[in-house]
Protein backbone atom coordinates (compact mmCIF):
# COMPACT_ATOMS: atom_id res chain seq x y z
CA UNK A 1 0.00 0.00 0.00
CA UNK A 2 1.44 3.58 -0.73
CA UNK A 3 2.03 6.28 1.80
CA UNK A 4 -0.54 8.71 -0.05
CA UNK A 5 -3.06 11.20 1.99
CA UNK A 6 -5.98 8.91 0.75
CA UNK A 7 -4.63 5.58 1.25
CA UNK A 8 -4.03 6.72 4.93
CA UNK A 9 -7.23 8.07 4.95
CA UNK A 10 -8.63 4.74 3.59
CA UNK A 11 -6.74 2.77 6.42
CA UNK A 12 -7.87 4.20 9.23
CA UNK A 13 -11.33 4.23 7.82
CA UNK A 14 -11.34 0.48 8.25
CA UNK A 15 -9.37 0.26 11.61
CA UNK A 16 -11.70 -1.09 14.45
CA UNK A 17 -11.43 2.14 16.28
CA UNK A 18 -13.27 3.72 12.96
CA UNK A 19 -15.91 1.58 13.22
CA UNK A 20 -16.55 2.66 16.35
CA UNK A 21 -15.92 6.28 15.90
CA UNK A 22 -18.58 5.93 13.12
CA UNK A 23 -21.17 5.01 15.70
CA UNK A 24 -20.46 8.44 17.46
CA UNK A 25 -22.82 11.07 15.93
CA UNK A 26 -19.89 13.65 17.13
CA UNK A 27 -17.47 11.69 14.12
CA UNK A 28 -19.43 13.45 11.37
CA UNK A 29 -18.74 16.56 13.10
CA UNK A 30 -15.33 16.29 13.87
CA UNK A 31 -14.52 15.18 10.23
CA UNK A 32 -15.94 18.00 8.88
CA UNK A 33 -14.50 20.31 11.44
CA UNK A 34 -11.02 19.02 10.52
CA UNK A 35 -11.22 19.16 6.98
CA UNK A 36 -10.00 21.43 5.11
CA UNK A 37 -12.77 23.68 3.36
CA UNK A 38 -12.39 25.89 0.80
CA UNK A 39 -14.12 29.24 0.76
CA UNK A 40 -16.39 30.83 -2.20
CA UNK A 41 -15.84 34.12 -3.11
CA UNK A 42 -18.48 35.40 -0.91
CA UNK A 43 -16.78 33.35 2.06
CA UNK A 44 -13.50 35.55 1.50
CA UNK A 45 -14.96 39.14 1.56
CA UNK A 46 -17.51 38.30 4.01
CA UNK A 47 -14.19 37.22 5.91
CA UNK A 48 -12.55 40.30 5.03
CA UNK A 49 -15.19 42.03 6.51
CA UNK A 50 -14.81 40.44 9.58
CA UNK A 51 -11.39 40.78 9.52
CA UNK A 52 -11.79 45.43 9.12
CA UNK A 53 -13.77 45.71 11.55
CA UNK A 54 -12.02 43.31 14.10
CA UNK A 55 -8.63 45.67 13.14
CA UNK A 56 -10.09 48.13 13.89
CA UNK A 57 -12.02 47.36 17.03
CA UNK A 58 -8.24 45.96 17.77
CA UNK A 59 -7.01 49.68 17.22
CA UNK A 60 -9.30 51.15 19.39
CA UNK A 61 -8.66 48.71 22.66
CA UNK A 62 -4.93 49.71 21.99
CA UNK A 63 -5.63 53.09 21.64
CA UNK A 64 -7.80 53.30 24.93
CA UNK A 65 -6.31 50.77 27.37
CA UNK A 66 -3.18 51.09 29.21
CA UNK A 67 -0.61 47.85 28.28
CA UNK A 68 -1.92 45.26 30.78
CA UNK A 69 -2.66 41.69 31.02
CA UNK A 70 -6.45 42.75 30.66
CA UNK A 71 -5.24 44.47 27.12
CA UNK A 72 -3.50 41.52 25.61
CA UNK A 73 -6.42 39.01 26.28
CA UNK A 74 -9.12 41.92 24.98
CA UNK A 75 -6.87 41.28 22.00
CA UNK A 76 -6.25 37.81 22.03
CA UNK A 77 -10.40 37.08 22.44
CA UNK A 78 -10.91 39.20 19.46
CA UNK A 79 -8.55 37.46 17.08
CA UNK A 80 -10.37 33.95 18.22
CA UNK A 81 -13.69 35.43 17.31
CA UNK A 82 -12.62 36.69 14.48
CA UNK A 83 -10.95 32.92 13.66
CA UNK A 84 -13.85 31.28 14.96
CA UNK A 85 -16.32 33.53 12.86
CA UNK A 86 -14.16 32.75 9.99
CA UNK A 87 -14.85 28.82 10.34
CA UNK A 88 -18.47 29.30 11.23
CA UNK A 89 -18.58 30.86 7.55
CA UNK A 90 -16.45 28.42 5.60
CA UNK A 91 -18.32 25.40 7.78
CA UNK A 92 -21.52 26.46 6.54
CA UNK A 93 -22.63 27.11 10.14
CA UNK A 94 -22.29 23.08 10.82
Amino acid sequence: MNDTPASAALTAQTTPQAAEDAADPMYEQVNHWFTYQTPSQADVLNMGAIREQARQLARTIVRSCPPSADRSAAIRHLREAVMTANASIVLGGK
